[in-house]
């Protein structure tokens, strides 16, 4: 069993193509450690002060233990821990996300299939806040979505997606498609300001959208809000 070792890691650099090191930024983000990302190919690794960490899960659990008090590894008890690392092999085994390559489609529809049903009555794969489960999902079925490969009738899964993406640590990660996640040997810093629509650096500004696939439906409730706001509006 994983333990959490409270041991800050103040900088890392992190090799690996742009689709398998999506996750490890989002957790660093979450865990707010910088790290300095170097593009490259093959297994994603992570080279540390006291050596390199190779494989995508082994380098997402080494990230998310570097934060002393994250909640992203479910240290609260045994179980829970143990049910966010079968996620993790969830994510490589079922959804291939530690690779460049999607796995067959018939693979891919299980596979969603099982995490609509999951999702059904929750609001995150395990207990009730982001965990590294949701990060390493998320980011393999994102890539699914963009490929048009994620059904419109799995709805729960659908609110889910949205849901992680309205979460800070994926600013600038996933919300923002457009623009590239790091240039060769950049610095990733953590925001400290809830999303916003425009991302600053200390060398240029960019304005993020949000793609449709990670709006949220709008609600019966919601529309009836709207159309009373309106007549509202147009009244006064």
């Amino acid at each position: 069993m994983h333990g959490n070792f409270a041991q800050p890691l103040t900088m890392g650099e992190l090799r690996g193509s742009e689709s398998t090191r999506k996750a490890a930024v989002v957790v660093a983000k979450a865990a707010q450690i910088p790290l300095k990302i170097t593009d490259g190919s093959g297994a994603l690794s992570l080279i540390t002060k006291d050596g390199e960490i190779r494989g995508y899960g082994a380098v997402l659990r080494y990230l998310a233990d570097s934060s002393p008090g994250s909640s992203l590894t479910g240290h609260v008890n045994q179980f829970t821990c143990a049910t966010i690392d079968s996620w993790l092999e969830f994510s490589m085994m079922e959804l291939s996300a530690h690779t460049d390559e999607c796995p067959p489609s018939e693979m891919i529809a299980k596979a969603l299939e099982t995490l609509n049903s999951h999702l059904e009555s929750r609001t995150f794969l395990v207990g009730q806040r982001l965990s590294l489960a949701d990060i390493a999902v998320v980011c393999a079925v994102d890539r699914l979505m963009r490929q048009g490969g994620v059904a419109a009738e799995l709805t729960s899964l659908r609110r889910w997606h949205a849901t992680c993406l309205h979460q800070p640590a994926f600013e600038g990660v996933l919300i923002t498609p457009s623009t590239p996640l790091s240039s060769s040997s950049s610095t990733t810093t953590v925001p400290t300001t809830t999303t916003t629509t425009t991302t600053t650096s200390s060398s240029s500004s960019s304005t993020t959208t949000v793609p449709t696939a990670a709006i949220e439906e709008v609600t019966e409730a919601d529309n009836a809000a709207i159309a009373l706001l309106t007549q509202l509006g147009a009244k006064s």
